[in-house]
Order: structure tokens, then sequence, then C-alpha cells
């Protein structure tokens, strides 16, 4: 179900590129230096991927940073854009617009609503288990992409890595604000703008709002394209209208908007709210075009008992434009709330997330790709997400430090799905030319529906111990439980019966890590952890389908995801100060 790949290699082009992203884009720092002039040092970046604030190059694992500068130098403003910027890190969009993370090769080549990622993803310090369409991040304050298994300390699915997006906080003291325009091909527009206002001493308020649309890039080439098969009840909220007069693919119309507001009442307690409100149209997320037309002149063959070969279709110009019969359609509407309350203590400072998210979406799309009516499906998505997060971080005089929180998690999936198939498939003859005319009517199937809902809780901790000036030994671990329950109502294809099952599982992820700092500066450092990513259940494949032998599948449930991770690596700033040199090897 997961694309994993394991190895050992040492990125020389990852190690100059990172570099280079250092050097160059950093902000230097200028110190006046007597009657020398001025002195140029990189900027220090600070980042908190182990939920205390450090240097980047004093953390002890893999980790690359990207502050507002960067994103900004860089014209990163969506988070499939960040793999510009982050060796070994690619963006995959899948069906529908679903975008898959992979690092170091470990990733989720899937898109169903049952394939979560395996590399986690936060934005605030709140999980996103799926990202499927929502991925503008106008002006934020820094990304942090942690490479390798982080289960420890970040939880579910993180087997890959963690990509953590931290958004601009309000800020108690100075009016400020920021603002973007870009224009593109295919008359792309992309605004955005931000404001942060301090309402009083203690309270202070910022919102960041983006809109982005451009035309078609695909141009739809098919005759007979048609709107896109519309199921009878539609996800509350959401539209019931196509792109009837739309012929191309890769159409995009983006709003989203981001609101905090911030409490001080004193020195010691914070209390931020946000909420974030985005809404998508567009014609999918990836130009459709038919990869394998040799295996579909096959059938095509097979079905009518024609001589049919792959030069006699029309097949569409990768990324340029298809023959698709069906037009594609994507529409999202997502929005959430969080409430994240800090409390700074003697000892430890208390940290509180609580967070929900709701998601209504609806795709379109032609599996074939052609012009010849064969298949093409819609599905209707619905999912409601609430996760807490408690921890405490110490603030020891000691060489000890210590971590501890626990988490809750809880994610209901609602899928509807249609389909429409050519009468060739059905065992309807037709004449060659018909055939690759388009000239077959299509039939709509029944609906079916499948539902997931998945609760998972943990405890977790991390014990870093100072052994002298120079070494250090640190160790994490997390244990976990998670159920998923599955249902499918009774329907047509169930044969009026309701059909439950689920799936029971848990875990224990640990991390050891023994680091050493240089005498002349820099950091060595030994890292092992295990990854985890939880099984499954699949909610588009009836239980009451057929396999090759004539029997039911019965509930269709798949394995965990595991990984063990060996990494060493160095990091240092050299030639004082003007070149940060980071370097891994793992396996």
């Amino acid at each position: 179900m997961s694309n994993v790949r394991s190895g050992s290699a040492i990125g020389l082009s990852a190690l100059l590129s990172s570099t280079a992203l250092a050097v160059l884009t950093s902000t230097p720092a200028m110190a006046q230096s007597g009657s020398s002039g001025s002195e140029i040092k990189l900027e220090e970046i600070t980042v908190t991927a182990q939920r205390r604030v450090e240097s980047l190059i004093d953390a002890p694992l893999s980790l690359e940073a990207i502050n507002s500068d960067q994103l900004k130098d860089q014209g990163i403003a969506r988070v499939e854009e960040l793999q510009m910027a982050v060796p070994g890190l690619v963006m995959q969009y899948g069906q529908g617009g679903t975008l898959s993370p992979f690092l170091r090769g470990v990733g989720n080549a899937l898109s169903g609503n049952y394939a979560e990622n395996s590399v986690a993803v936060y934005v605030d310090d709140v999980p996103r288990p799926r990202l499927r369409g929502a991925t503008d991040m106008p002006f934020v304050e820094r990304i942090e992409v942690l490479k390798g298994p982080q289960g420890a300390l970040y939880g579910r699915n993180a087997t890959g890595g963690a990509i953590n997006i931290i958004t601009n906080q309000p800020n108690l003291e100075q009016l400020t604000g920021d603002a973007r325009v870009s224009y593109g091909t295919s008359d792309l527009i992309d605004v955005a703008g931000y404001i942060n206002v301090p309402l009083a001493p203690t309270v202070a308020f910022n919102v960041a709002a983006s809109h982005r649309e451009r035309d078609a890039m695909v141009d739809n080439k098919a005759i007979n394209a048609t709107n896109p098969l519309r199921l009878p009840s539609r996800p509350e909220g959401m539209s019931s209208g196509g792109y009837s007069s739309n012929k191309g693919s890769e159409l995009a119309d983006t709003d989203s908007v981001d609101a905090k507001i911030a409490f001080e009442p004193s020195d010691t307690v914070r209390l931020t709210l946000r909420g974030d409100y985005t809404k998508v149209n567009d014609t999918a997320a990836s130009g459709w075009t038919q990869r394998d037309p040799a295996t579909l002149a096959g059938l095509l063959s097979f079905l009518s008992g024609q001589v049919i070969t792959a030069d006699d279709l029309q097949l569409g110009k990768p990324q340029h434009s298809t023959y698709a019969d069906q037009l594609p359609v994507h529409e999202l509407e997502e929005y959430g709330t969080s409430l994240k309350a800090e409390f700074e203590l003697d000892p430890v400072t208390i940290t509180s997330i609580t967070a929900y998210r709701d998601n209504k979406e609806s795709a379109s799309i032609d599996i074939d790709a052609t012009a010849i009516p064969i298949a093409g499906f819609t599905a209707d998505f619905k999912s409601k997400v609430f996760s807490q997060e408690v921890r405490a971080v110490s603030k020891l005089d000691g060489p000890l430090q210590f971590i501890a929180g626990a988490t809750y998690f809880k994610d209901e999936v609602r899928d509807k799905t249609a389909g429409e198939i050519g009468l060739i498939l059905a065992g309807v003859p037709f004449t060659r030319d018909e055939i690759l005319a388009g000239a077959i009517p299509r039939i709509s199937l029944p609906a079916t529906e499948g539902n997931i809902d998945a609760k998972s809780w943990s405890v977790f901790g991390e014990a870093s111990y100072q052994i002298n000036d120079a070494w250090q030994l640190i160790g994490s671990g997390r244990y976990m439980e998670e159920k998923r329950d599955i249902w499918f109502p009774a329907q047509v294809n169930t044969g009026g019966i309701r059909v439950e099952g689920d799936r029971k599982e848990d875990q224990f992820t640990p991390a050891l890590t023994l680091n050493y700092k240089l005498p002349m500066g820099g950091l060595i450092y030994a890292r092992w952890a295990k990854g985890y990513k939880t099984g499954g259940l699949n909610n588009l494949l009836n239980p009451f389908a057929l396999d090759v032998n004539g029997d039911p599948v019965g509930i269709d449930d798949f394995k965990p995801e595991k990984l063990t991770s060996y990494e060493v690596g160095y990091k240092a700033e050299l030639l004082d100060q003007r070149l940060r040199f980071v370097s891994a090897v793992f396996h």
C-alpha cells in the first residue's frame, strides 16, 4: 500500500544545495568591528523541532529550516513548492488533488481517503492527516522539515519524517503588514496580504488572506466532453454545478484566510485562538492523460472483437492536452479552529493544543482519459478531525532535561462514490468506427458508501542528559493505541445489509541519539529511531465485491508500515560563521 525505499546514501548534491541555501539566502547580521569595518556572519536559525527552542546547528537530527525571507526569495507560497528548497523532499499530486509528501523515498503514492500520508504534516502543532487542495501558506514564520522517523515526538504516521509549518503569530508590540502580487502564464493571478494589529497591551490580532486563480493549462480536445457526473446528494454547503463551459484541466481558483487573536494576561500565560477557511474550485490538480495506451487498446480489442492498436487512440500530450470525455472537477471547502494555551511555570512550560477541522469535498475524473466512454467516477468526501495534545517541557538547571505529554485523535471519514461506464463494458457490441468515434452510450452505476472512524491516544516522553561539556545522550519514545471502525450502510451493493468491521493495534516507537560537540566547533551525532504507520481499512472496496475466485472480498484491511532508521551526521558553522555545513549518512 505504501511506497517505501530503504538504502544507504550520502547526499553530496543535497549537501551542496543545503550549504548554498544557507549561505545565499540567510539574512546576514552586520556587526561593526571598530575601524576594520563591518563583519558579515550568517544569521542564527532557531528551531522548535524537538519541542524546545534551540539553534539549528545544535539540533542532533537531519533538519531543514526555511524562514520567511528565504521563502519570499525563492517564490515559495504553497506547500507543494517546498520540494524546490528541501533536498530529499518530493511532493506528489494524486487523483482528485491529494498531495503526498515523500522524504528520502518514503511516502504514500495512493490517494484514497483511507490512505494517509507517511510524512506527518503539522500547521502550528495541529496535525493534518490529509492534504487535499488546501495548500496555500501565505506569510508563514518558518517551515521545519525533519527527515527520518519522528514518531517519538510527532506521533502517528511520521514514518518518513515530519513537516512543521509555523505561521506568523500575533505580535503585541507593533503594527505590521505585508503583501504580494504575482502574475504568470495561463493568466495566473496570485494576491495575498497580511496585517498584525495590537489591540491592547495584552491583546493582538493578525490575519492573512490569499486569492489565486489561473486558466486551464491542459487543453481538452474531446468533442463529446460533458459535465461531470453528479451525485444526487451533495455534501452540505457544496454547490451542484460544474464547469460545463470549460474544456480544460488544471484550471485553479483558491481563496483562503487565516486569522488569530492572542491574549497575554501575564508574563506566564499566553492564549492563542486560530481560525482558517479555504475554498477551492479547479479542474483537478494534475492533467489527466492516458499513460498506458497499449493496455487500453488490448482491452478494447478483447471487448469488441476488433483489432485496435494504441496508434488508433486519440491520446493527449502529458501536461498539455487530453481527450477525456468526462470533464474533471474538484471542489473543496475546509475550515478549522484551534486554541493553544501556554503556561510558563518555574520548572516546566505547559502547552495545551485543542483543534477541530472540517472538510467537504467533491471530485470527478475520467479514468481512461480518452474520448471513448469507458469509465469515470465522482466521489463526495467529508471528514471531521478532532485532536488534543498536552505536553510539558522542562527548564531545569542541571544536566537532565525532559519532555512528557499525551495526545488524543479522532477522525471521521464519509465517502460516497458513483460511476459511469460505457456499454462496451457491459458486453454490448460496437463496430470499430463507433468505438474510435466515442459513439458509445453510458450508463450510471449505483452509488456506494463507505465510512471509517479512527480513534487514537498516545503518551510520549523524552529525556536528555548532558554527560559533560561535549557528550549528550537523548532517549525518547511514544506508546500509542489506535482503533479503526468501518461500516457500509445498507445499499444496493451490499444487498441491503449493513456491513461492519474494525482494526485495533498498538505500538511503541523509540529513538536514541548520542551527540558530541567538537572542540573546534561543530556537532557530530548518531541517531537510531523506529518508525510506525498504522494499518488501515479500505472504504473504497465494497465487501460484497467478488475476488478472482468469485468469493466476496469481505472487509479489506492492510498491515502497518514499519521502518528502522540509522543516521550519522555532522553540522558546523565554518569560516568565522560565514559558511553553514550540514551533512548526514543514513540507512
